[in-house]
């Protein structure tokens, strides 16, 4: 005799869903993958960072050509002020005068009115270094708090707010210091003179000459055509920790720009960090120590 068994009323046809040890095994490959592929996204995202550092950094060379070829072939390379800290300034408040790159928009080879210049602007603040504090994001604007506001590219029409980048300067020459008021834009020709600290044993004032461009030719720094002239590695303490893994990138004036290793410059990075640490940044010895990491650039 054949017996036909039914199903129950409400009794399922076939399995549905996961066990428990199912979904754990699932869970564990998930996460085993992710532990694989999380370190080559790292890389590729610090890949793409450095790509993109140097493609700044090729952009700021062109604006640099361009300031050269109509002002006789100076680059507006200086720092404003005794100290190097100050070398990623594009506009100071405190002296009224665009400093550094921010001559570019007063030479209109960049747009710096508000945010008009947005695609201009973006090219002086680094991937990487940027994230470090509002203070230096890109066109950062603090309702009520106007000293740690960031305009692009600041300018008399915003009173009370500095434009700080992410690319610094090098230090080689400084506008001299004097009391608020008694300083002048240094755009395009000097009305006050320069002081060179290419010797770290002492300081030379450059000789005063009347209407002498107050910048130096591209050719004019301490190691010819091979200079570094601007880098990715913020002078504030801040942003001088946080560099591209593995190294910074810099421009050079023969407008090549490369990734200089890290550990090639860390003794003078931990000597600038000294000297900022014990002593005022404006010292001659803070100074200095900026200035041999830059020679030392030139010769990687």
């Amino acid at each position: 005799m054949v017996v036909f068994r039914g199903t129950r009323a409400g009794a399922r046809s076939g399995r549905q869903g996961f066990t428990l040890v199912e979904l754990l095994v699932v869970i564990g490959i998930i996460a085993l993958l992710i532990s694989i592929l999380m370190p080559a996204l790292g890389k590729a995202r610090a890949a793409a960072n450095k790509t993109r550092c140097l493609s700044n950094l090729h952009q700021i060379g062109i604006f640099l050509q361009q300031y050269q070829t109509q002002y006789k072939g100076v680059v507006p390379i200086y720092t404003l002020g005794d100290s190097a800290v100050l070398s990623y300034f594009a506009y100071s408040d405190r002296d009224k005068c665009y400093t550094g790159l921010g001559l570019l928009v007063p030479a209109h080879i960049i747009k710096g009115e508000g945010g008009t210049g947005d695609a201009d602007g973006r090219v002086f603040y680094d991937p990487v270094t940027e994230t470090q504090y509002p203070s230096n994001w890109f066109n950062h604007m603090e309702p009520g708090a106007p000293w740690n506001c960031n305009p692009w590219c600041g300018g008399p029409e915003m009173p009370g707010m500095n434009t700080r980048l992410t690319y610094s300067l090098r230090p080689e020459y400084y506008s001299h210091w004097g009391a608020p008021g008694q300083r002048y834009a240094c755009f395009p020709t000097a009305r006050n003179d320069m002081i060179n600290t290419t010797d770290t044993s002492r300081v030379y004032i450059l000789p005063d000459i009347e209407n002498r461009p107050c910048f130096p030719h591209a050719r004019d720094f301490s190691n010819g055509n091979s200079s570094a002239l601007v880098m990715d590695l913020n002078s504030t303490v801040a942003n001088r920790n946080a560099v591209h893994k593995g190294g910074v990138c810099a421009l050079y004036n023969d407008w090549s720009a490369k990734l200089i290793p890290i550990d090639y410059i860390r003794q003078y990075i931990n000597r600038i960090n000294l000297e900022e640490a014990t002593a005022s940044p404006y010292t001659e010895k803070a100074r200095f120590a900026h200035f041999e990491m830059w020679k030392a650039m030139d010769h990687f």
